[in-house]
Formats: structure tokens, C-alpha cells, sequence
């Protein structure tokens, strides 16, 4: 059984969607490997050092748009 593609503004929106939670995944993974790094691997002049402290909150975000998704795909 082969899968009918979404198409329109509608399927495009969600994509769009889709890219900005990918942005917020891994802007939570270049946070996690910054405070590890200082944290298990003793490295203070890493170039994670300048991963900024907004990135901590990629998981909100990442949820956030997870549960929009969620709810619109349930309508």
C-alpha cells in the first residue's frame, strides 16, 4: 500500500514546521555537548564554549511545535 503525498500550502506549512523542530533538536544537542564537555570531559577551551545558554531552551520549543503538530493533525 503506497502513500499519498501531501501537497498545497497545507503539507508545506507542515513542513516548515517539521524544519523548525529539527532546528530546536539540535540546538538541545550543541547545548548538552557544550555542558558535558565542561562538565565529564574537563575541556574548558572547546569551541562548544560558544554554544549560547538561549540553546538550553531548544527542548521547549521542540514541544511546543511537536504538540501544535499533534493537535492539528488530530482535526
Amino acid at each position: 500500500m503506497s502513500q499519498i503525498p501531501r501537497t498545497g500550502s497545507t503539507g508545506q506549512r507542515l513542513y516548515s514546521l517539521q524544519i523548525l523542530r529539527g532546528l530546536a533538536d539540535e540546538a538541545v544537542i550543541l547545548f548538552h555537548v557544550e555542558r558535558y564537555t565542561k562538565i565529564f570531559g574537563g575541556i574548558n577551551d572547546s569551541i562548544f564554549n560558544h554554544v549560547p545558554l538561549i540553546f538550553g531552551q531548544g527542548a521547549f520549543w521542540f514541544f511546543e511545535i511537536s504538540g501544535f503538530i499533534m493537535a492539528y493533525l488530530i482535526d
